[in-house]
């Protein structure tokens, strides 16, 4: 395990952001900051600390700011500028990300044991990271999502370390 803090986002008015922090390997959740304002707040007084505190930090971010059918065109456009609104926090603070699309992280997680359904595989994502982070005494529906990212991240990264 590196002294990197991890961020897990999935963006979104019901999204979370999951943190690692470095070699403690304490893990935190938080439900997404309403406005932009607030989301400016926690970026300056978490995140940044956090970082700054670490030797480096990265982010993934749940790559879904776009368009898609069946939705308004004002929510897609207010969703995408939340997601630009997340990019921007990360990169006036110096973290590098990346982006990831939920299959992509979901498919190398949980592999063919993740349901199709959505409300099944929302539910099978819970159970999988309540049982990987019992350090959390509560975790929300809407929060199993940035965990799971985040448990993707730590398992990508104990890959790069195998190599």
């Amino acid at each position: 395990m590196t002294d990197r803090t991890l961020i897990a986002i999935d963006p979104g008015v019901t999204g979370a952001i999951a943190v690692r922090v470095g070699r403690s390997g304490g893990t935190t959740v938080f439900g997404m900051p309403d406005g932009l304002v607030a989301l400016d707040q926690f970026f300056v007084h978490y995140i940044q600390r956090l970082v700054r505190c670490e030797a480096e930090g990265e982010a993934l971010l749940e790559n879904v700011g776009f368009h898609r059918p069946g939705n308004s065109a004002v929510a897609s456009c207010t969703f995408a500028r939340h997601c630009g609104a997340l990019e921007m926090a990360l990169i006036s603070r110096g973290i590098p990300y990346t982006k990831v699309t939920p299959s992509k992280w979901m498919h190398d997680m949980y592999g063919d044991a993740l349901p199709k359904e959505k409300k099944e595989r929302k539910e099978y994502i819970y159970q999988q990271v309540v049982k990987t982070h019992p350090e959390l005494t509560k975790v929300h529906k809407y929060q199993a999502d940035a965990l799971g990212m985040l448990d993707y991240m730590i398992k990508m990264e104990g890959q790069r370390n195998e190599v």
